[in-house]
């Protein structure tokens, strides 16, 4: 166990340096530095630097921490993708908790209200930061219907909601599919 916190160090030490050689102060990234660009699947930054620490810090880590990592990976490359706009990743983690908390409830207190209210809360979320301000955080459509649907299956009892909310964040953050393209 020793050795992952070590391998953890050394990977946070590594991310830590490399931000610090674009020139960005470790408290702040903002939008006046253009040199950082947003991470996506082609980037150099992704192949070279993102995916291969996480793959081996994956595959060398506990199978009872794995999808733990698999969440901070996914919420660590939404934020590298939402760096011109960090406020989207607070956004995420709050439709990740809402998304949660609502199906706990559902799966407990299966009324149509509370149905009703966790759908019409996410199509608020879509609609207002997609057609009323114009800003798209994102996969924004995707998790968001994701999450909707997630919702329609415990509502109808195909499933149980996930009562981990590192499985449940796992399960609608993945990152491979977060941004897989238009619906």
């Amino acid at each position: 166990m020793h050795c992952f916190y070590l391998l953890f160090y050394i990977i946070v030490r590594g991310i830590w340096e490399y931000v610090r050689t674009l020139g960005i102060p470790g408290n702040m990234i903002n939008r006046r530095w253009r040199r950082v660009t947003e991470m996506v699947f082609s980037s150099l930054e992704f192949i070279f630097i993102f995916f291969p620490i996480f793959i081996v810090t994956y595959y060398m880590m506990p199978a009872r921490m794995k999808n733990l990592w698999l969440l901070a990976g996914s919420i660590i490359f939404y934020t590298f993708g939402s760096l011109q706009n960090p406020e989207h990743v607070v956004l995420f983690v709050l439709s990740l908790v809402f998304n949660y908390l609502a199906g706990v409830l559902l799966d407990r207190y299966p009324r149509r209200i509370l149905f009703l209210f966790g759908i019409g809360v996410n199509l608020l979320y879509l609609g207002c930061f997609k057609y009323w301000l114009h800003v798209l955080p994102i996969g924004i459509s995707f998790y968001t219907f994701q999450a909707i649907s997630y919702l329609c299956d415990v509502r109808m009892g195909k499933c149980r909601a996930d009562r981990s909310f590192i499985n449940f964040g796992t399960y609608l953050s993945m990152f491979p599919q977060l941004i897989a393209g238009p619906i």
